[in-house]
C-alpha cells in the first residue's frame, strides 16, 4: 500500500485518503470463487473482496491520471443524489464501479452501526444493477445482489455491458448525520470516493458526454487528451479510414492513414503536439467528421 501511496504522490502530489485506498484495492482485488471446495463468487465473510491485486491498482492511477475521472472524490448533501454516466464502447467487458466513504462513529447502543448510509446503482433504460450485499451477520454467509445498508463500501458489477450509456446514481437514506464535539448529532455533509472501470468513458454530465461523442457515432477520449487519445466507433457499422489534426491555422499538423475503411478503434499518438486547440477529422465511407478536440501535453 505504501508503493501505491507512493505513485499517487508522484503522480498527483497528494496521498490517498483511506476511503479511496479501501475503494482500490476492493475495486482491482480478485475475487477468491473456491474456498474449501465451496463455491463462494463475490465478496463474504471469508475472504472479504479477494485477494489484493496491487498491479491492477496501479494501472488504474495510472489511467487516472489520463482520463481524471476513474477515481473521483465527491460530497453529498442532505437529499441530494450524486448522478455520472459513463459510454461503454466495447460489449461484454465488465463495468465496475465501487463506491466508499468514511462513516461517522455510531452511537454505542446502535443495532446498525452505518450511521450514513450511501446507495450506489447503475441504471440502463428499465433494468437497475444492484450492489453485493451480506444477507445476514452469519460466518456462513454469501453474498448476494441487494440492498446493502451494513457497510460503508458498495460494489456494483455489470459482467455483460450492451452498449450505450450506463447512468451511476449515489443517494442516501434518510438523513446525513455525525455527532459534534457536544456529542449531539448534527446534519452533516458526506464525502465519498467512486472508482469506476469499463471498456468506455466516465462523464459527469449529460452534456459533457455529449460533447465526447459529438463526433457523428464516434466516441473520442480522454478530452483533454494527454500524449494519446482514442477514437472509438460506437456503430460497428461505421468504421472510419484516416484521422487528421488540424491547426486552428488550417494546416495539418498529423495524420493517421489506412488503406480501406476497417478501423472501429484506434489509438492516436499526440505526444509531439504542444498544447491547444485542434481539429479532429474522421474520414468514413460517407464523409470527414470534424470536431474541436483540446490537447494538453
Amino acid at each position: 500500500m505504501a508503493l501505491l501511496q507512493q505513485l499517487h504522490k508522484s503522480t498527483f502530489n497528494t496521498h490517498m485518503d483511506g476511503a479511496a485506498m479501501k475503494a482500490l484495492l476492493c475495486h482491482t482485488a480478485d475475487d477468491i470463487s473456491d474456498w474449501e471446495g465451496q463455491d463462494i463468487t463475490g465478496p463474504d465473510v471469508k475472504t472479504g473482496y479477494g485477494a489484493v491485486n496491487f498491479e491492477k491498482a496501479a494501472q488504474l492511477i495510472e489511467k487516472d491520471k489520463k482520463e481524471t475521472l476513474t477515481i473521483y472524490g465527491f460530497e453529498i448533501d442532505q437529499g441530494e443524489t450524486e448522478t455520472l454516466y459513463f459510454q461503454t464502447t466495447a460489449v461484454g467487458e465488465l463495468l465496475t464501479a465501487t463506491l466508499s466513504w468514511y462513516d461517522p462513529p455510531a452511537a454505542f447502543y446502535a443495532t446498525n452501526t452505518l450511521v450514513n448510509d450511501l446507495d450506489l446503482r447503475i441504471t440502463q433504460e428499465n433494468t437497475t444493477y444492484l450492489p453485493w450485499a451480506l444477507p445476514t451477520t452469519s460466518q456462513q454467509a454469501v453474498a448476494v445482489l441487494g440492498d446493502n445498508t451494513r457497510d460503508n463500501l458498495e460494489k456494483v458489477v455489470v459482467s455483460e455491458p450492451l452498449g450505450g450509456v450506463y447512468k451511476i446514481t449515489i443517494s442516501h437514506k434518510g438523513s446525513l448525520q455525525r455527532f459534534n464535539e457536544d456529542g449531539v448529532l448534527e446534519n452533516t455533509t458526506q464525502r465519498g470516493v467512486l472508482v469506476v472501470s469499463g471498456p468506455g468513458i466516465f462523464s459527469k454530465s449529460e452534456q459533457e458526454l455529449d460533447q465526447l461523442t459529438a463526433v457523428s457515432n464516434f466516441l473520442v477520449a480522454p478530452i483533454p487528451a494527454k500524449e494519446t487519445f482514442t477514437v472509438s466507433a460506437l456503430n460497428n457499422n461505421i468504421p472510419f479510414k484516416d484521422l487528421t489534426i488540424i491547426g486552428l491555422d488550417g494546416k495539418v499538423v498529423l495524420r493517421k492513414s489506412r488503406n480501406n475503411f476497417s478501423l472501429k478503434s484506434t489509438t492516436f499518438a499526440i505526444s509531439v503536439l504542444p498544447t491547444g486547440t485542434y481539429v479532429l477529422g474522421i474520414e468514413t465511407e460517407t464523409g470527414t467528421n470534424f470536431r474541436q478536440i483540446l490537447i494538453a501535453n
